[in-house]
């Protein structure tokens, strides 16, 4: 190798690792629910770009659908996050908030699990959208990728002898209450 071919090579690694990025982060891969449940995943948009972002598109694949179904959020929900922060949203299913749900169907049967994937698509531009109603969109062609996301199917019910342990304590709880 040429040193003016590995110069060239140095130059456009440090080039590649200084411009602006955002990305996209579930939290937690992996979410656990009992069959008949419904749960779902937080997310993180951080955008060290200067231009604004919003999620326009949630598509997921690989799921197993005779395990449940996903709902998407993020992309509903018209969330527009500026320039150089960060945007986070926890799971809250009754205000329909964070990345989306996953319905896990009654029947499934504890330790089955599902792993799935997600291409999620957004809008830039270079202006707040909220403010000048969309003038400058500069891209819809962007994507985050989300490789491995995880449903697991356990029991909601808890072990009797978690259940025989609370009631051991409470117990002693009350004992002692009563001698005072």
């Amino acid at each position: 190798m040429t040193w003016k071919l590995l110069k060239l090579s140095a130059a456009t690694a440090l080039f590649a690792a200084s411009l602006p990025a955002a990305s996209l982060t579930l939290t937690p891969s992996t979410i656990s629910g009992a069959p008949g449940s419904t749960i779902g995943w937080n997310f993180s948009l951080n955008n060290d770009t200067p231009n604004w972002i919003i999620i326009n598109n949630v598509a997921p694949s690989g799921f197993n659908p005779a395990l449940g179904a996903f709902t998407e959020y993020a992309a509903s929900n018209f969330n527009v996050v500026a320039p150089n922060t960060v945007f986070a949203e926890n799971f809250n299913g009754s205000l329909l908030q964070g990345f989306g749900q996953f319905e896990i169907v009654p029947g499934a049967i504890i330790g089955d699990f599902t792993i799935g994937s997600f291409v999620v698509g957004y809008d830039t531009y270079s202006t707040d959208p909220l403010l000048d109603g969309g003038a400058g969109f500069i891209t819809g062609t962007n994507t985050f990728v989300i490789e491995s996301a995880r449903v697991n199917v356990v029991d909601g019910v808890p072990e009797p002898a978690t259940v025989i342990l609370t009631g051991a304590a409470l117990a002693a709880v009350l004992t002692l209450r009563r001698r005072r």
